[in-house]
């Protein structure tokens, strides 16, 4: 026997020995991937809430400063405006939290049945 044809037959058996170091992916790469989408999905919401409250704090600071200038119809239309736009940032930044929860919840519950 020659040592090229040696050297083939152990490549030969060593890949049928061991398929499985082959594989790059296991059983439980899938599921783990999907939890890990749920959480990065979650953390998403959470920053969004997060901007939500920004700007409606930024809104509460003009409605107190627009609150100290003398009383006018302008003033008042301006600071009704801001108002609805202030109930409208927290009420998106709550639906946001809302949905930061459940998606947390989901993903905790996906490493439960991956483990």
């Amino acid at each position: 026997m020659s040592l090229r044809f040696i050297a083939l037959l152990l490549l030969a058996i060593s890949i049928l020995a061991f398929p499985s170091v082959t594989d790059v992916y296991s059983d439980n790469s899938m599921p783990l991937n999907t939890c890990q989408e749920l959480l990065n999905n979650a953390r998403s919401y959470d920053s969004r809430a997060t901007w939500y409250n920004r700007v409606a704090q930024g809104l509460m600071q003009q409605i107190q400063n627009m609150a100290q200038l003398p009383k006018n119809q302008g003033t008042i239309q301006a600071m009704d405006n801001l108002f609805q736009q202030y109930d409208q940032n927290r009420q998106m930044e709550n639906q946001m939290r809302q949905l930061s929860r459940q998606l947390s919840e989901q993903a905790q519950q996906c490493m439960k049945t991956v483990n």
